[in-house]
């Protein structure tokens, strides 16, 4: 029942931190629907926890951070993992058929840059599948919500920490994003939102707490564990399963070279 489940797979890999399992989890269901044919690029692969969630192959990651980097090659299927900026990857032009990016592109600045070097590096008809924030994750922030608070001001100052702590550089809207890589030669095949409102608020409210069952299962037996992260799953499903209907915290983009 569990073993193919995004939900169930995430919470093993972040069981302290169900905030955090949930927003991979939906991620790594959204890109599972784009078809990406070999070789690929895992751009901003982090420690590569990410794609050993989402389950593909990748030949290649990159991230910024090298300790994050070698982390992945270790610990994931990648061929190989480098260091690299995204606004100059070191791949020959042509050399990809298709690129992966989860929650990277807002962190970048002029990120035009960094698409005009994915764009280069991508095969005619190759193609570019990521996940952003849309700009209404902003709107849907649990701890931005002045009711929450005796004086004015502090979910405005929650909105700047949270991009602060995120450090989130850029919210674009569909059309943005749209506009932006047919400028640059793409063509756009897929846009949808996902992660609703509600969903949206309550990853912001876990996000702000951390369960630290692992103290008190430290000697327990391990069906102990599993029977935990089994009710925080049937818990968290309908969140999981919720879909945005019209709009939504989260941006899923296949974007095609031409």
């Amino acid at each position: 029942m569990f073993a193919s489940d995004y939900l169930w797979k995430a919470l093993n890999i972040w069981p302290t931190n169900p905030g955090k399992a949930l927003l991979r989890a939906i991620e790594a269901r959204e890109l599972s629907e784009i078809q990406l044919d070999a070789p690929v690029l895992d751009l901003g692969c982090g420690d590569g926890a990410f794609f050993s969630l989402l389950g593909q192959r990748a030949e290649f990651g990159i991230d910024i951070n090298l300790l994050r980097a070698h982390s992945a090659k270790i610990t994931t299927g990648y061929g190989l993992t480098a260091c690299a900026n995204a606004r100059q990857l070191p791949f020959p032009d042509s050399f990809f058929r298709g690129v992966l990016s989860n929650s990277v592109l807002e962190h970048i600045d002029r990120v035009a840059g960094t698409l005009s070097e994915v764009h280069r590096i991508l095969r005619r008809d190759g193609v570019l599948a990521f996940t952003v924030p849309s700009p209404s994750k902003i709107q849907f922030l649990f701890y931005s919500n002045e009711s929450l608070y005796g004086t004015p001001g502090l979910g405005y100052q929650y909105i700047q920490h949270f991009n602060s702590f995120w450090v989130h550089k850029n919210y674009m809207t569909p059309q943005e994003w749209e506009n932006l890589l047919t400028k640059i030669g793409f063509r756009i095949d897929v846009i949808k939102y996902y992660e609703p409102s509600r969903t949206s608020t309550f990853i912001d409210f876990l996000l702000g707490i951390r369960i630290q069952y692992k103290y008190w299962t430290k000697r327990a037996k391990k069906d102990v564990e599993v029977a935990f992260l089994k009710s925080l799953y049937f818990y968290l499903r309908p969140y999981y399963e919720a879909r945005a209907e019209s709009i939504g915290g989260g941006l899923l983009i296949k974007a095609v070279k031409i």
